[in-house]
């Protein structure tokens, strides 16, 4: 069900812009006959005056070569428009808008093409008698893209997973319930498990001074922010806290892990329709979502009495196997990655709760489900990640501040790379050669060379940085602000921050996953 989002004056520049660029077309066609009448001169309709104009427009921005319209709305440029059935043909030109002064009185049939969108038919009427022409206002969507509600989704939207906010608190006892499976739920969603330390929700303001996206008052909410149009931002709200996300290969489905102890499939390609409720085997909660190198599976890292992997099936949507981490006692399981080719699976362990505080990386057999090896991390490991030639695996360590490096073929480990306080995710560039890394206690990205294995910047983001995701081409990075319930957006040619979303009042943002 798709929540009502807080809607701010500047949400609705956009569709005043539209209504600005239609008036301008229609007073050039009024004027044009104004001064033909004021000459007195007897002019052919079918030469000169404008008989049927239009805009057309798309979620795109100036990159795209179109004039911006509103935030994230732009005039298609070179889109062609033909008359179906009179041979007449025009396109759009920088803003977007097109014109006819010929054609047949009547209805008429207008079809409107661009390589990379959708074709959009649409019916008309030519009017010869005078007065203001028929005008067309059209919306062109990229290939790939459809709405869910009002909020264009397709190849990199980014999806945001928002669960209730906790108060600020000096003495976390005093706020936080000792049940046991309240506690596991807090780590599952990336609590400290030594502080569970929760959000304080300081207000982020734009450096532009502008604010672009709606928020939403729910406290369990999914976030679908288009990056090009930010004012579109939609929410689908959950009944259960959503933890993380992971889309499968296609992007048109997406995996929700919860609060309520389950995976949940969503049709993204149709609403965000529930397909399944998958409830976590072990009766256990899902402290990470991630694809497998081979897209046949998402893989849920699981804290139960027996941690392991809960293995789902992409094409029947649904588990085929329970990967257990033998010997390892009580460890919580926090990350997990299979290798390129698939044949191994990768879980992260922290001790925290049971070994005293050592960390693990175990390797299981993908197809007999045998724990093959395990290799010491550092203290409260909380990221995975690999080379792109999967040649080495990289271990964030959140208590120590640092990065193992491990050879994933003799299963050593080669070294540690300092970055941040609480450091807790890590990702790769597509391209391969920077890894990225949050510091949720310093409020940073560490930028780190995979090539030379060492910190070359570092970026400023919000406060409690968690999760780290990138844009499908790698130039934008995206970062999860929980203490401040925003997302950073990261130019990854200068490594600045350059956009940050405005606060959720009652939630904050942890999973994040980009539709590919």
């Amino acid at each position: 069900m798709a929540d009502k989002p807080n809607l701010r004056k500047s949400d609705l520049n956009w569709q005043k812009g539209l209504s600005l660029l239609m008036l301008l077309v229609l007073l050039l066609a009024s004027g044009a006959e104004a001064r033909d009448r004021k000459k007195k001169k007897k002019m052919d309709p079918d030469k000169g005056t404008i008989l049927l104009a239009g805009l057309v427009y798309a979620p795109v921005n100036e990159s795209d070569g179109g004039s911006t319209i509103a935030d994230g709305i732009g005039g298609v440029v070179g889109a062609k428009v033909e008359l179906v059935g009179t041979g007449l043909v025009t396109e759009t030109n920088r803003n977007g808008m097109f014109y006819f002064t010929k054609g047949p009185e009547g209805p008429v049939t207008v079809v409107i093409s661009k390589e990379g969108f959708r074709t959009e038919t649409i019916s008309s009427t030519i009017e010869k008698g005078g007065g203001m022409p028929e005008s067309l206002r059209v919306e062109l969507l990229p290939e790939g893209t459809e709405y869910v509600g009002r909020t264009p989704t397709g190849m990199g939207t980014l999806y945001v997973a928002f669960s209730p906010r906790v108060v600020e608190q000096s003495n976390p006892q005093t706020h936080w319930d000792k049940n046991l499976n309240t506690v596991r739920a807090a780590i599952a969603a990336g609590a400290d498990p030594l502080t569970l330390e929760g959000n304080r929700g300081k207000p982020i303001t734009d450096p532009k001074g502008k604010n672009y996206n709606p928020t939403s008052g729910a406290e369990s909410t999914i976030m679908i922010y288009p990056p090009k149009s930010p004012s579109r931002t939609g929410f689908h709200n959950t009944s259960a806290a959503p933890y993380w996300l992971c889309f499968d290969r296609t992007g048109d489905t997406l995996y929700v892990a919860n609060s309520a102890r389950q995976v949940q499939v969503l049709d993204a390609a149709n609403g965000n329709r529930i397909i399944h409720n998958l409830p976590v085997q072990q009766g256990g909660f899902v402290t990470d979502l991630s694809l497998s190198a081979d897209g046949k599976y998402v893989m849920a890292a699981v804290m139960a009495a027996s941690p392991g992997v809960m293995m789902i099936d992409t094409a029947t949507k649904q588990p085929s196997a329970y990967l257990s981490v033998d010997g390892v006692g009580t460890m919580t399981p926090t990350a997990v990655a299979t290798s390129p080719d698939g044949a191994r699976t990768f879980v992260v362990l922290d001790g925290q709760m049971g070994l005293g505080g050592k960390g693990m990386l175990a390797v299981i057999d993908s197809y007999t489900g045998q724990t093959v090896g395990t290799v010491p991390v550092g203290s409260k490991p909380t990221g995975l990640t690999f080379s792109k030639d999967g040649r080495l695996a990289y271990v964030v360590n959140s208590a120590a501040g640092n990065v193992t490096v491990i050879d994933v073929a003799t299963l050593q480990p080669l070294g540690l790379i300092a970055v941040g306080v609480s450091p807790q995710k890590i990702t790769l560039t597509p391209d391969g050669k920077k890894l990225l890394v949050t510091n949720k206690g310093s409020a940073t990205v560490s930028v780190i060379d995979a090539t030379a294995n060492r910190v070359i910047n570092t970026i400023q983001v919000g406060n409690g940085a968690t999760d780290v995701k990138l844009s499908p081409d790698g130039t934008r990075a995206y970062v999860s602000n929980r203490e401040d319930g925003t997302i950073s957006v990261v130019d990854m040619s200068t490594l600045n921050a350059i956009y940050v979303t405005d606060a959720m009042p009652r939630s904050s943002p942890i999973g994040i996953a980009v539709r590919p």
